[in-house]
């Protein structure tokens, strides 16, 4: 499942969320989120994610993506539906090819248990992607 939230706002104000859009291709999850939150949920395996944006008369994408699945065809979807400069929280990273070469970008590897060691690295502000491994 990720969310995508388009933005608005001017320079001198804060941005205000004007639409939050979820999607899966679970529509059990789908379900869900519709009854706990204020979403728009969206089954991107029945309907195209561009014809949602100009449903909710967007005219650009997306400012914010968070993707949560690890799969790689829901990363490449909302990059597709970002606007130019939007920014990505990823929270699952995907087990196959990447156009992405995370082992540039991930600069420490800490195991759970060490999380303050992962914050330190990151407080520091000479890390790259600091991850915490489960596993």
């Amino acid at each position: 499942m990720h969310f995508l939230v388009p933005c608005v706002g001017s320079l001198n104000s804060t941005p205000v969320v004007r639409h939050v859009v979820t999607t899966d291709v679970n529509q059990d999850r789908l379900d869900l989120a519709g009854h706990v939150a204020d979403v728009m949920p969206v089954n991107v395996a029945e309907t195209d994610l561009k014809s949602v944006m100009h449903g909710l008369g967007m005219r650009e994408g997306f400012d914010i993506g968070l993707e949560m699945s690890g799969a790689q065809p829901a990363l490449d979807q909302m990059v597709e539906a970002l606007v130019m400069g939007g920014r990505i929280a990823m929270l699952g990273f995907s087990p196959g090819k990447s156009p992405v070469d995370w082992s540039r970008i991930i600069t420490h590897r800490f195991p759970v248990d060490e999380l303050e060691k992962g914050f330190d690295a990151m407080l520091s502000g000479k890390s790259g992607k600091v991850v915490l491994d489960w596993g």
